[in-house]
């Protein structure tokens, strides 16, 4: 049995995904905030920016995979 997405579930996900994304900025501010006080070394700046990058590789590993699930459920719809 497949599951259909229903409009209350589309919007719980989206409020969700802008929720999680609005959180992590506020973080990645703070972070940043912390980081730029004078007393702060710049190799500590970088490190945050390492992982930032880091993250952000994990964030487009996780869009091409349900990217690739969405073209072989494309695929299967086609060919039934």
């Amino acid at each position: 049995m497949k599951h259909a997405w229903t409009l209350l579930a589309t919007v719980a996900a989206a409020v969700a995904v802008v929720i999680g994304a609005v959180i992590l900025l506020a973080l990645l501010g703070v972070a940043i905030y912390f980081l730029l006080q004078p007393t702060t070394p710049t190799d500590k700046i970088r490190d945050v920016f390492i992982i930032v990058v880091a993250l952000e590789s994990l964030v487009i590993g996780v869009a091409l995979i349900v990217l690739i699930v969405q073209i072989a459920s494309l695929t299967n719809l086609l060919q039934n």
